[in-house]
């Protein structure tokens, strides 16, 4: 025999050395034959990269081809186009180097570049860029830090930010100031040149305005987003910051501190002070006080025990205008603690040296300021670092001193402490609870609170309520000075439907304290009257629909709202039961346990904010279904069919029965009758059918109901067909609708689409189809068909447009239109030609495209297609397409195909399917060759293999004969098998997603040999090796 390989459309990938081996039991021959394959060279290896990039020119580089056609590249060819067009532009032609810099670009265009090698056998295939845009490489610089102000006067602010997170890539060259007042929306450019550095002076303010500033950064690029806009600040001089506070009473849990006023008051009166302080030595500071401070003395509370304290001060003016803080005071250790009446407690510190002998103790001393001598407070010896000092007169001032004493002696004195009283400790009470309004009218508030948690040390004797509109900031106080005693109050004579705060103060003999925290805002006017009594209307075993009466006075505001509320029976609490604003006057209670007992009440709620009292309660509920079956009512007349004519109106009544409450549902032809004002009857003969249902079971009844009509219009469409120059064939189907009459008989007519007039062609056609005579070539005609009973003459069916002349028609719909290559932005499009080209060549292929989520078909090429193929890109990604083809011809533009399946725009996400054609090519004694093609569909992802399992025909145990990755190629020979013994194969192909499915050779495969002894004869010539062209090329060898 002989054999031939036949390499059509070669490569230079087919160039290289090829073995043809004769090989059976009797021995192995083996011949060798050398091609070479000369072409024009590949493309260009990529990706070409941009080297260099500015605002007029592109640098460029690539790598030379892999595949050179077998010939040197003798020079490159470089185009380039705008990514807005599709015309391609030469840029050179005689390129040497595998470098190109492209010149005169428009700035801040998009471009796209392809490059070509050139060999004396041609120009090869381009390899193209991706889009860039010519424009420096860097960005405009992100915003910069948010500015703030840190120094002001009536006329002129001090600015300063930080430099933007993001300078773009290009080093920030200045910065662009922007203000505006608080209350415009108008930014003005401040600076007319470049700032440089981070801190701007901004002069010529308005005194008493508040105003706003915000910085935008600068490199080559641009200028970049302006930052967040500063805080409001007026334009004020400032306020000198208070004098540094000092300690005049320290106890081991406050300290009393004192100042002085500021030097200069930024020419408005000083409304207040804030204290803050600071733990030592790491703390941060705080604010301690909650209310205004008016004096210049302040009692700092809640202090721990040992602890070391910096404090400070702020001044704020009239005007709104806040001071720097004070200098800080000095740490304060506290020293005294512990402080009543007769006794001190005195702590201190070891001395830093001890004298090179150990402590012994340490001596106490006091000093009475009214008297002049140190008087010794220990007995015995104190060897702790704290001594409790008795025997004090109530009232009088004391300061202490401690010696250490060691072997050698006492030492030196310790500097003395300050003064401290002999008190009981008692201070201003604090703040009571935030009031609550417990009633209110159109004249009156009444308000209830808590007395405070700190009394001060003593009993509170009394409280005073402040009110103030919510519209001012002055509080006026409702109580006499002395306060009242009682944790209620009615505060009156206030103004009706007035929107009011309030606060309350507690007095004890040192003083009156903090204030609470204000109330919300409450409107004087009369409250609305509780709703109606709650009933249930709808009861089942996990819920409870309840419906009430609106109130009947609404205190002058509407009604905006209720709250429903439950409790369990017998001694639940009650709890609300809506967690949303119900505004009906119904609701349906759910999560309720079966059989268990409820009771319901309900509050209404005004748009003055008031709320009523409760509802009277709905008794005693008890959660379980309570039901009865459906059941129907109806007139005897129903039982036989109901006939009308049409167009009169016709009622079919039922009366319905069952708890709870049946739902009902008319069906008209097993379809759902939406309830609407008039219901269509189109059917001559109707069923008509009523289900009523609910828990306890279903109910139906059908009507049966007979209308007289006219014929509906003839059924399907009207064809028309053998359309030549004089006549044409119509045809149609009988009408769905016969009006409950036999047809008679048809009337078609026609009119020219330029007329309005129709012109009868036959009064009176027995069949469905008629032969349409004296037409005139060329004109356009429409045809329309009725059907006639003896109750009149249908509705028309009416033709679409046709045009008579010889048959020239329109191309058939495109077959076979496959989708595949599906990625997230594209997918590639197949089909094969029409079965029909209508009498004329297709010119080309129109392709649509149409989003799952929209209702348009869109065209997807610009340009005439005349493949069969087309890569359709910008799509979105996860939104699922449908494609459909349309040919065209010299008539014009053929139907759609029917359109593809929907396919979604994502990266592959399929295994592969079956290899195809798995046949075995040779056997032997213990070993089986295999060869299969590629799966027909390939998971929209490269084949990465092939797994090849094996099973013997008796056996159900697969084993795999190739490696777990697979094998690269598409055939293999399985060695080591059992002498004529009968086996099953199986291929699967492999992608990135997995193993696809598998293809099975048919029936089972015999290993035995086929004997047969190699021999080879080859041309002398294919020994000496050839050079072809890519062209189809034989080789043939006699075996």
């Amino acid at each position: 025999m002989s054999t031939l390989l036949c390499i059509s459309e070669c490569t230079r990938n087919d160039s290289g050395q090829y073995a043809v081996t004769g090989k059976n039991i009797l021995g192995t021959l083996t011949e060798i034959i050398t091609v070479k394959v000369h072409d024009i060279p590949g493309p260009p290896k990529g990706p070409i990269h941009y080297d260099r990039i500015s605002n007029e020119s592109i640098t460029i580089s690539w790598d030379p081809p892999e595949n050179d056609g077998g010939v040197p590249i003798n020079n490159y060819i470089v185009e380039f186009r705008d990514t807005t067009s599709t015309s391609w532009s030469v840029l050179s032609t005689t390129i040497i180097r595998t470098v190109f810099k492209a010149e005169r670009l428009t700035p801040r265009a998009e471009y796209q570049f392809r490059v070509k090698a050139k060999n004396r056998y041609g120009v090869g295939p381009p390899i193209t860029s991706e889009s860039v845009v010519a424009a420096y490489p860097f960005k405009v610089p992100g915003p910069p830090g948010t500015p703030q102000v840190i120094g002001f006067t009536k006329d002129t602010m001090t600015i300063s930010w930080n430099e933007p997170v993001n300078d773009g890539g290009s080093e920030v060259i200045g910065y662009h100031i922007e203000r505006k007042e608080r209350n415009s929306i108008l930014w003005q450019k401040v600076s007319s040149a470049l700032i440089v550095g981070n801190i701007f002076k901004s002069i010529g303010l308005e005194a008493g305005i508040a105003y706003e500033f915000r910085v935008a950064a600068e490199n080559i690029a641009g200028v970049g987003k302006p930052s967040k806009p500063s805080e409001p600040s007026l334009a004020l001089d400032p306020v000198d910051p208070p004098g540094t506070p000092v300690a005049i009473n320290i106890s081991k849990n406050f300290v009393n501190i004192k100042w002085t006023k500021p030097n200069y008051d930024g020419g408005f009166k000083i409304t207040g002070y804030t204290v803050e302080k600071k733990d030592l030595p790491n703390g941060r500071w705080i604010k301690v006080n909650y209310s205004n401070i008016q004096e210049t003395t302040f009692t700092v509370s809640g202090l721990t025990e040992g602890a070391s304290y910096e404090f400070r001060v702020l001044a704020r003016n009239s005007a709104g205008a806040v001071s720097s803080p004070s200098e800080p005071s000095d740490p304060i250790g506290v020293e005294v603690v512990s402080i009543t009446k007769d006794s001190m407690v005195v702590i201190w510190s070891a001395p830093d040296n001890d004298g090179g002998s150990s402590i012994t103790g340490y001596v106490i001393e006091k000093h009475d300021k009214e008297g002049i001598r140190w008087t010794k407070c220990n007995k015995h010896t104190v060897t702790e670092l704290s001594f409790k000092v008795k025997g004090l007169f109530e009232g009088h001032n004391y300061e202490f001193r401690v010696s250490a004493e060691n072997d050698a002696g006492v030492g030196k004195s310790s500097s003395p402490s300050i003064y401290y009283m002999a008190i009981d400790p008692v201070f201003r009470p604090g703040p009571p609870n935030s009031p609550k309004v417990t009633n209110i009218s159109r004249t009156s508030v009444f308000l209830s609170w808590e007395k405070p948690i700190y009394d001060g040390g003593c009993d509170i004797q009394g409280y005073i309520i402040e009110a103030c509109e919510a519209t001012s900031e002055e509080w006026k106080m409702c109580t006499l000075p002395t306060g009242i005693k009682q944790t209620q109050y009615e505060v009156e004579k206030l103004k009706e439907n007035q929107n009011y705060k309030f606060r309350v103060f507690a007095i004890n003999k040192v003083g009156v304290g903090e204030c609470s925290k204000i109330s919300e805002g409450y409107v004087a006017c009369d409250p609305c009257d509780p709703p109606g009594t709650p009933e249930p209307i709808i009861v089942n075993k996990n819920a409870i629909t309840i419906q009430w009466a609106k109130p009947e006075y609404d205190g002058g505001s509407i009604i905006t709202g209720y709250i429903v509320e439950k409790r369990d029976l017998p001694d639940g609490r009650w709890m609300k039961a809506n967690f949303t604003n119900v505004t009906e006057t119904q609701f349906t209670v759910s999560g309720l346990t079966e059989d268990s007992k409820y009771d319901f009440r309900v509050i209404a709620k005004n748009a003055a904010g008031t709320i009523s009292k409760p509802s009277y309660n709905t008794g005693p509920i008890t959660a379980r279904d309570e039901v009865e079956p459906p059941r129907l009512s109806l007139d005897p007349e129903y039982s036989q069919a109901v006939v009308v004519s049409a167009g009169s109106t016709f009622k079919l009544d039922a009366d319905v029965y069952g708890k709870p409450t049946p739902t009902v549902q008319w069906f008209k032809e097993d379809k759902g009758i939406e309830n609407t004002l008039r219901c269509e009857i189109k059917r001559t003969d109707l069923r008509t059918i009523l289900t009523v249902a609910n828990v306890a079971g279903t109910k139906i009844f059908t009507f049966y109901v007979k209308v007289l009509d006219s014929p509906g219009p003839c059924g399907g469409m009207l064809n028309v067909s053998a359309v030549t120059s004089e006549t044409c064939t119509l045809s149609w189907l009988p009408p769905e609708h016969d009006g409950n009459s036999n047809i008679s008989h048809y009337i078609i007519e026609r009119r020219e689409t330029s007329r309005l007039a129709w012109t009868v062609v036959a009064s009176k056609c027995d069949v469905t189809s008629f032969k349409v005579n004296n037409l005139l070539e060329g004109n356009e005609y429409i045809f329309r068909v009725m059907a006639v009973n003896s109750y009149g003459v249908g509705e028309p069916l009416e033709s679409s447009p046709v045009t008579i002349k010889n048959p020239f028609l329109l191309p058939g719909s495109p077959q076979s239109v496959e989708v595949t290559n599906i990625a997230k932005d594209s997918m590639t499009v197949f089909w094969s030609s029409p079965e029909s080209d209508g009498g004329s060549e297709i010119t080309g292929y129109i392709i649509e495209k149409k989003d799952k989520t929209g209702i348009r078909w869109t065209k997807c090429n610009r340009q005439t297609i005349t493949d069969l193929s087309f890569r359709v890109t910008g799509l979105t990604e996860d939104h699922e397409y449908e494609f459909r083809i349309s040919a065209e011809n010299m008539a014009g533009l053929g139907e759609p195909s029917l359109p593809t399946s929907y396919y979604k725009a994502c990266n592959p996400k399929f295994k592969p399917g079956p290899p195809t054609h798995v046949h075995v090519t040779d056997t032997t004694k213990n070993s089986v060759s295999l060869a299969w093609g590629k799966p027909i569909y390939d998971g929209g992802c490269v084949i990465q293999g092939y797994i090849v399992e094996i099973c013997k025909a008796d056996e159900e145990e697969w084993i795999m004969c190739t490696p777990a990755t697979g094998l690269p190629f598409n055939k293999l020979d399985i060695t080591k098998l059992t002498e004529n013994k009968e086996y099953k194969i199986q291929v699967c192909a492999i992608n990135k997603l997995g193993i696809g499915e598998p293809a099975a050779i048919p029936g089972t495969v015999k290993v035995q040999d086929k004997i047969e002894p190699p021999g080879l004869t080859i041309d002398s010539e294919l020994r000496k090796g050839i050079i072809v062209l890519c062209i189809v090329y034989f080789l043939y060898v006699q075996v």
